[in-house]
Formats: C-alpha cells, structure tokens, sequence
C-alpha cells in the first residue's frame, strides 16, 4: 500500500543514497591521491553518511508501516519521531562532539547549518506529537539533506 507522498521521498531517498554514495567516493579519491585523512575528516564523512541514511529509512518507513495496514495518521506520527529523535540527539550532541575533536570552539559558520537541522527536528517532532501530515513530514526530512 502507498502512501501519500511515496513518489516525492522515493526520489528523496535516491538523493541520499547519491549523496551517501559521493562521499565515500570522495574520501577514496582524497587517499587514492596521497592525502591524509585527518580524525576531522572521518568526523564529516560519519555525519554526512548519518544524514544520508537518517533520510533514507525515513523516506522508506511509510510504505513499510502502510503495508501493516497502520492508519495514515499513526505512520506520519511515528515516521517524524522515527527521524526526529536521533535528528534531534544530533542537533544537541553535535557541538560537544566537534569541540571534543577539534579542540576548538563552536564556528559561527556552522550555526546556519545547525539552525537548519534543529528546525528539522522541530518540525518533525511537531508533526509526531500534534495533527500529523504528509507535508509537514515531507518538509522534515527535506530539511535534513
């Protein structure tokens, strides 16, 4: 059973994948080349693979909780939080983490960045726990990439 929505995070999971995909070919090149690989980089490449696959088990859950019959409601509810939490433990740990590595602290160009996710895990916890649809599930999980 499909539902609302499957063609547009179909497409949405093939870009992730894409983007998954580019940047483990980036990192091969990078050695391949003779450069080092640095803690920092494998830091970014870890997350940029967590975004990838955040977003693509997130555009894949609907359709697998449709095919138990779940009602639209309950599948777009727990679809947000399916993504929302560990997008929001991300957003919450992700300074730490980064100033734990690098030793420096929080860059003011990351923020926007971290703005964005955090909005991402707003609007989908939002869409967990009041009305849920489609859209508002959709613009989340859009906001991650």
């Amino acid at each position: 059973m499909e539902t609302a929505g499957s063609a547009y995070l179909y497409t949405l999971a093939q870009i992730a994948i894409t983007f998954a995909g580019f940047t483990a070919l980036f990192m091969m090149l990078r050695q391949t080349f003779g450069g080092t690989t640095t803690k920092y980089d494998l830091f970014v490449t870890r997350n940029y693979l967590f975004f990838s696959f955040l977003v693509v088990i997130g555009a894949m859950l609907p359709s697998l909780l449709a095919a138990f019959g779940i009602t639209q409601d309950l599948i777009w509810r727990l679809s947000s939080l399916a993504v929302a939490i560990p997008m929001g433990v991300f957003v919450i740990t992700y300074p730490v983490r980064r100033r734990t590595l690098t030793g420096a602290g929080f860059p003011v160009r990351v923020w926007p960045m971290q703005l964005i996710f955090a909005l991402a895990a707003v609007v989908l916890f939002v869409n967990g726990f009041a009305n849920s649809n489609t859209g508002r599930f959709e613009l989340g999980v859009t906001l991650i990439l």
